[in-house]
């Protein structure tokens, strides 16, 4: 994880002089939330808000992380059962054996990763949650509102894990009312 933030870093400066956001799917929201952190840290301008995207919070990683040690068949097989959409149809097969790697790259960083949860971000965080998820509970997303001193809000979308594939219009519609809401960001305090 510290490789994949520090690699993000030294494009952060362009972002100092204007209103930005950070926006992390799945695990990509793990990253966002390390980023931040790292930005608050350094005393880099912070983002207005960081929005997540059908990821638990980093305290159930910490807690329990729930695809530990899988790998090759197991890890397909959990991630079939957790959320078909992924592994996709039978003749997909090939691909997802090409992707296996990938995936069992990925998994282990999220694995590897330990969150320092002892200072919480001083800004907003606005989760959104697939009605359909099966991968991440709403629950599971609940629990953002612990990694943050300022305002949390969960938002239900329609959809599975991968809902930001095919955003439905009602996640457009509340990306604009949140960012025309947002008071623009001050210096890290």
């Amino acid at each position: 994880m510290e490789q994949i933030v520090s690699s993000l870093l030294p494009a952060m400066p362009a972002f100092a002089n204007g209103r930005y956001v950070i926006l992390g799917t799945s695990m990509g929201a793990w990253v966002g939330y390390e980023l931040c952190q790292k930005l608050s840290n350094l005393k880099i301008r912070l983002p207005e808000a960081l929005l997540v995207c059908a990821s638990s919070s980093p305290h159930n990683k910490v807690e329990e992380y729930k695809f530990a040690n899988l790998r090759g068949a197991a890890l397909l097989s959990e991630l079939s059962r957790l959320s078909p959409e992924l592994i996709g149809a039978p003749e997909s097969a090939e691909l997802v054996e090409m992707m296996l790697p990938v995936l069992e790259a990925d998994f282990g960083l999220c694995e590897r990763w330990q969150p320092d949860l002892r200072s919480k971000l001083t800004l907003p965080i606005f989760g959104f949650s697939g009605d359909k998820d099966t991968f991440v509970t709403r629950s599971e997303m609940e629990r953002w509102s612990l990694a943050t001193e300022d305002k949390y809000e969960l938002n239900d979308i329609s959809g599975t894990h991968f809902f930001v594939d095919d955003p439905p219009a009602a996640l457009y519609a509340r990306l604009a009312e949140i960012f025309g809401d947002l008071p623009s960001r001050r210096y890290v305090r």
